[in-house]
């Protein structure tokens, strides 16, 4: 400030605000690198909610980064500390940007991977299922009836065909089952391997989701969430529909395996293994008997199985791919969806658009536009081109030459309205008299007189003739034209006097008084210049003594002053008015997200009671099923362990033979003469042992296979019942957790409120005082600015009072210096007139009163002859 406040409020009389004004203006302004530090930090939020191309590892570190700039926003004091703060978030900023993501999203061609490898699990999962369902009892039961009913001779034989075909069996199952249950095991490993991905893909999702929105959106927001919860029940229930068609296509497989066609050939089987006993009675060796499934045989079944599980599949997999169809069209919907709101939002932006690049006119507005433009333009230029006519009028007007001739006709006007003034009729007046008008008058006397005369002498002439006495007569007639002419020539000379005199009397009249004017005229310019000069002395003294200039400054700085603490004060209340309303936001989102936290809260105690009853049920459920097969799988373990131990005991005897054997291979020598039977007997036995163990094998593997058949039906059907339970769980715990969510967003907004409530009470007080400063300034700046206005007027008043002044002296001095120059040089042209008509009047009557003299002169010579 140009002056101390104390000084300012004393001369402006303003003592009430002194407190407010000193307060406001020792407080400190906000730094610049303070608000650039600000300018970035929302620069950075808003980046973090639009910018689509962000991935979420990468958001995430702008978050953290985010929140450590608002604490050290909080923390930071000098603008030093925000400059370094300012550089080190750009530099943190870009790093971000600048290193590649680890993670990516999954492309269409690595999707439909997924799908087709889940594809080949739920085909392996059918086929598990379609060979698993034969029933091993009736063939069980078959050869139980054949072992019955063949003899000890046909055992060995059978045993050893039977053996072989074990073994056969055998490598074939164990070549089979071997590589496939490495493949259950990387398929199982693929399926937790894809759940695992797809939770988390889903809580990416969830993620983005949740980032895509904000509390300033909450109605269109919700109406998403609903849109979307919508669409996800809709693909459940087609998740469910194509499971459930996928079981029905399955239960149709296996009850078309166990149709007519595999009917017959399990009967045909049956047949087969029942006749069996009736061909080995009639076969040497049965090497010559195959009743087992020829690789032509085995191939039709497999591939009929296959093309079963690829209908079956397809299906599946076009429903996965409908599916994930509805999910990108979703997406796609939500794109537009989001879209729409920002061109709505951009639509009001426009309103207000800066560059108006935005705006698109079409041809008939910008020809409305042009007509408009021209009308207003003519109109303009038109008022224009008056104004400039009227001056150019009013220029000519006061120019020199038009100036001249007002001014001549102004004083020959005033000239001859005083002449006329000395004059009752005006007939009397004549000072112009012209050579032609002297010469008429002159030629209409001597017209006249020639008449008269010429009538005379007629007259005298006529009596004369008849008269005697003609000499007497012509004497006399002489004497009496003597006399007239005496008389006419006293008559004339008295005219002429009379003429001369009269011109004398006009003209030194006329003269006089234009000489009287013109001293009167230079008397009165002086007289109004010497006044002017007075008043204009006065002012000036006034202007001194008053000190305006000097008052008008100081009020004008006091002004000035007023105004940048008013300014400061708006800047202060309007700051002060901002943080008001960002704590009414807050608190306001606050409620709101309390109001919805309290229903939220309803609606998971609901869903979790609902969940525990339904919980209770399945479990009551899970209980009979596996109660029902309880006693099935507890039969078959009995079995196995009996089957194990009669392993053990084959083993066991084997182990006893090839210790007897190995004994009699050392001491054969020994022995007698039936040792090949012993040897044959020790081989037979131990072949039958072996073949013992490898059939017990077969027949353990067997029921542990249809103990597995058991716990898979018995897992399938739990299965089928936990299937609605663990989607009741999922939607749950994802309630659960968008519930935790917003419960911490709850404690958050509590914590912020409750941190900022005593700001905002400081700042409302803060707010008040400045708007009571603001009322006080305001008025101060209206009465110092209408005392500025009163002095300036005052002033203005003076000046213009003055330069009036200057300019009637400078008009006074051009009349003295240059008007009355032209009067006088009239003057002198009356005064050259005068004279020169003096003279001719003097010319012609001498030279008329020459002509009488001439004449009378010569009847005085004639009366002389007659004498």
């Amino acid at each position: 400030m140009k002056k101390s406040l104390a000084l300012l409020l004393s001369a402006t009389a303003v003592a009430t605000v002194t407190t407010p004004f000193l307060a406001i203006s020792c407080k400190d302004k906000t730094p610049k690198e303070k608000k650039d530090f600000k300018a970035e930090i929302a620069k950075l939020e808003k980046q973090i909610k639009d910018d689509k191309n962000l991935n979420q590892e990468a958001k995430k570190k702008l978050e953290k980064i985010l929140t450590d700039a608002k604490k050290d926003l909080e923390k930071l004091k000098s603008a030093d500390e925000f400059s370094k703060a300012l550089k080190d978030l750009k530099k943190k900023i870009e790093e971000v940007k600048n290193k590649p993501a680890t993670t990516r999203e999954l492309t269409k061609e690595e999707e439909i991977a997924k799908l087709e490898r889940t594809s080949a699990k739920i085909t392996g999962d059918l086929f598990d299922i379609l060979t698993h369902q034969i029933d091993k009892e009736s063939i069980k039961k078959a050869e139980e009836a054949d072992l019955k009913k063949q003899d000890e001779w046909a055992k060995a034989y059978l045993a050893k065909i039977e053996r072989a075909n074990h073994r056969n069996a055998a490598k074939l199952i164990l070549d089979k089952e071997i590589p496939r249950e490495k493949e259950e095991a990387k398929n199982i490993e693929k399926i937790l391997d894809d759940q695992y991905r797809a939770e988390m893909h889903k809580e990416a999702s969830a993620d983005e989701v949740e980032g895509m929105f904000d509390d300033s959106m909450a109605d269109k927001i919700k109406e998403a969430e609903e849109k979307y919860a919508a669409e996800l029940v809709e693909r459940e229930l087609q998740k469910e529909l194509q499971w459930e068609k996928a079981i029905e296509a399955a239960a149709r497989m296996i009850s078309d395996l166990f149709d007519s066609p595999y009917n017959k050939a399990i009967e045909k089987a049956k047949r087969d293994k029942e006749i069996t006993s009736k061909i080995y009675t009639d076969s040497a060796s049965g090497l010559d008997i195959d009743i087992h499934l020829s690789e032509e045989d085995l191939e039709r079944y497999v591939n009929k199985v296959l093309r079963d599980n690829w209908d079956l599949n397809k299906g599946t997999l076009d429903a996965i791919k409908s599916a994930k169809t509805t999910d990108e069209l979703f997406s796609v919907e939500h794109e537009k969806w989001l879209e729409k709101t920002k061109k709505e939002i951009l639509g009001r932006i426009y309103i207000n658009s800066k560059s108006g690049l935005d705006i698109h006119l079409s041809e008939e507005d910008l020809e409305r536009y042009v007509n408009k433009v021209l009308r207003d333009n003519w109109y303009l230029n038109k008022v224009k081109l008056d104004e400039i006519k009227a001056a150019n009028t009013i220029k000519d007007l006061f120019d020199s030459p038009y100036k001249k001739a007002t001014e001549k006709a102004k004083r020959d006007k005033e000239f001859l309205a005083k002449i006329y003034s000395d004059s009752k009729s005006g007939l009397d007046i004549n000072i112009y008299l012209t050579d032609k008008e002297v010469k008429e008058i002159l030629e209409k006397n001597k017209k006249d007189n020639e008449i008269a005369w010429a009538e005379a002498i007629a007259a005298i002439h006529t009596k004369k003739l008849f008269d005697t006495p003609y000499l007497n007569d012509l004497i006399n007639l002489l004497k009496r034209k003597h006399a007239f002419l005496t008389t006419s020539l006293a008559s004339l000379e008295k005219n002429n006097d009379q003429a001369i005199e009269l011109l004398n009397k006009n003209s030194f009249g006329v003269l006089d008084r234009t000489q009287k004017e013109i001293e009167n005229e230079k008397n009165a310019l002086k007289k109004q210049i010497e006044d002017n000069n007075k008043r204009i002395n006065e002012i000036e003294a006034e202007l001194e003594k008053s000190n305006l200039k000097e008052e008008l400054k100081e009020i004008k700085g006091e002004i000035a002053d007023f105004k940048e603490l008013l300014e400061y004060s708006k800047e202060e209340s309007s700051r002060l008015e901002k943080e008001i309303k960002d704590f009414d936001a807050i608190l306001k989102n606050a409620l709101e997200i309390r109001a919805k936290k309290e229903a939220e809260e309803k609606k998971l105690m609901e869903l979790k009671n609902s969940l525990d009853s339904y919980k209770n049920n399945i479990e009551k459920t899970i209980k009979e099923i596996n109660d029902k097969f309880a006693a099935n799988i507890k039969d078959l373990n009995e079995h196995i362990e009996e089957e194990i131990e009669s392993k053990l005991n084959a083993e066991k005897e084997i182990k006893e033979l090839l210790s007897k054997l190995e004994e009699y291979d050392r001491n054969w020598i020994y022995s007698d003469s039936n040792s090949e039977q012993s040897i044959q007997e020790y081989l037979e036995r131990i072949s039958e042992f072996n073949d013992f163990k490898i059939v017990t094998e077969y027949a353990i593997k067997n029921l542990k296979s249809r103990k597995e058949t058991l716990e898979a039906r018995r897992n399938k059907e739990i299965a089928e019942i936990k299937t609605p339970l663990i989607k009741k769980e999922v939607e749950f715990k994802a309630f659960e957790k968008e519930f935790k969510i917003l419960e911490e967003k709850d404690n958050q907004a509590n914590i912020e409120v409750s941190k900022k409530d005593a700001q905002n009470q400081k700042d409302k007080k803060e707010k008040a005082l400045a708007e009571q400063d603001i009322k006080k300034l305001e008025k101060t700046i209206s009465e110092l600015t209408n005392k500025e206005k009163e002095k300036t007027t005052k002033q203005k008043q003076l000046e213009e009072e003055k330069r009036k002044l200057d300019t009637k002296n400078q008009r006074a001095e051009v009349q003295l210096s240059s008007a009355f120059k032209e009067r006088e040089s009239v003057f002198a042209k009356l005064e050259e007139n005068y004279t020169k008509d003096l003279k001719k009047l003097e010319e012609e009557s001498y030279k008329k009163e020459k002509d009488l003299i001439d004449k009378i002169k010569e009847v005085e010579k004639e009366l002389k002859k007659y004498s």
